[in-house]
């Protein structure tokens, strides 16, 4: 311990951290790559697999979307919840293709844009709507507008999900999808599923799914994924 503590002083008093930090977030990003391929080596795909696409583009993510539904939802009642509405596009597809009345869909986002800077050059505002909110003609579905650290608590204080969960993670932050993750932890149950559409994130949708599954113990199988993981479907065991 005080080996440790002097370590610390050392690197605190010759300023070693203001030397490496050029270097920390490169080196940071290679050690989660690394964990990246470990984790799909562990963790195959028990259900759709297809590596290679045409890019990262929605018409490349609906055939994982539709083998859920075709596969493994069917017809069930469920509780849909995307965190990361943005124009709308995934919600309204799920909308239109899963048709169970009792089913229930909720978009939560804030609508302005990232509420902080992200990777690839991804500032903070991005993605900012405008106002310019899809707006689905279906009584099923609801949007929860602001901060998912504001509104979710609310949300599941007032709402009663009993029914299967389908979670939509496009949250795109570590921090936003931690938080996500950590708070919706005590509604998990066995043949819930996840979807994560920013997996290969290192930093951030990864990372933040590692520290989660670690720090919870949670039990899961991968049962589709696509575009080399980037996007991902995880069932609770």
């Amino acid at each position: 311990m005080s080996h440790n503590l002097n370590l610390s002083r050392l690197y605190q008093k010759l300023h070693i951290y203001t030397l490496l930090k050029p270097f920390i977030g490169g080196f940071l990003k290679l050690v989660y790559v690394h964990k990246f391929a470990l984790w799909i080596k562990e963790y195959p795909s028990k259900g759709y697999s297809k590596k290679f696409n045409e890019g990262l583009v929605l018409k490349t993510r609906l055939p994982l979307h539709t083998y859920l539904i075709e596969s493994e939802v069917k017809e069930e009642a469920i509780d849909y919840l995307e965190f990361g509405v943005a124009s709308g596009d995934t919600i309204t597809w799920w909308v239109n293709h899963h048709k169970n009345i009792a089913s229930a869909f909720y978009g939560f986002d804030v609508f302005t844009g990232l509420p902080e800077d992200w990777h690839k050059n991804r500032t903070k505002g991005e993605f900012d709507m405008k106002g310019n909110i899809t707006h689905i003609e279906d009584h099923r579905c609801k949007y929860i507008v602001g901060l998912f650290q504001d509104t979710l608590n609310e949300f599941l204080d007032q709402t009663t999900l009993k029914k299967r969960l389908v979670i939509h993670m496009d949250a795109d932050l570590y921090s936003s999808t931690i938080y996500v993750l950590i708070t919706i932890s005590k509604l998990l149950k066995k043949g819930d599923i996840i979807i994560f559409d920013e997996f290969s994130c290192y930093l951030h949708e990864f990372k933040a799914f590692l520290d989660f599954t670690s720090a919870f113990k949670i039990n899961y199988e991968v049962i589709a994924e696509t575009n080399n993981n980037a996007q991902i479907a995880i069932k609770i065991l």
